[in-house]
């Protein structure tokens, strides 16, 4: 059979052409034989990423909005967690359970979204550094880091003792530890065995 290309285009020419057919066919084929895309479906969604790659938040430091990218966590209830974590604080991932609403079931569904942290989790660097006096930290020169160590004291709770102990040029006693925002009787509670101001 005579190749009518031969007298319009010269042997590489017709390779080219014979090139750009091939891969225009292969085009077509590839958008005939592929899933389309929903109008509703971005391109991220048919890749699966959430199955791929899985942000995970730290309870202790998360904002509100990222906890609403949580299941089962709506507005409401992450209004509820912030406010626990400011006014007693997360110890261990566990304690999300004290939040109303949130039980066993809910936990194990939320739990592959949150980081694990717990009292294991501190480092024996820290403790050996903190100020403690028979086993107390004293509140008068413990950085954040020390005073998170402390029962129902978080990251937030932490720095807002820190900017009371400046204003009052450092605590005189115990007890005005509940001049932070924050911290009630019920807190001071748990926290009186676990203080100290330098005092012997």
């Amino acid at each position: 059979m005579k190749n009518p290309l031969r007298n319009l285009l010269t042997p590489d020419e017709q390779k080219i052409l014979l090139f750009i057919l091939f891969f225009g066919f292969m085009g077509i084929s590839l958008q005939f034989f592929s899933k389309p895309i929903a109008a509703n479906e971005t391109v991220a969604d048919t890749l699966n990423l959430s199955k791929d790659f899985q942000i995970k938040y730290d309870l202790r430091t998360c904002t509100k909005e990222e906890l609403q990218q949580i299941p089962r966590i709506g507005p409401s209830r992450a209004q509820t967690i912030i406010e626990y974590r400011e006014q007693i604080g997360f110890n261990s991932l566990k304690d999300i359970k004290q939040i109303k609403g949130i039980g066993d079931a809910t936990f194990e569904i939320i739990k592959p979204y949150l980081i694990e942290f717990g009292e294991e989790e501190i480092p024996k660097s820290v403790k050996k550094n903190t100020s403690l006096n028979h086993n107390k930290i004293n509140i008068n020169i413990a950085n954040i880091e020390e005073l998170t160590q402390l029962p129902g004291i978080g990251p937030a709770k932490a720095k807002k003792i820190v900017q009371k102990r400046e204003e009052l040029d450092g605590f005189k006693s115990i007890e005005q530890i509940t001049e932070v925002k924050g911290i009630g009787e019920k807190s001071f509670e748990k926290l009186k065995n676990n203080i100290t101001i330098g005092e012997n």
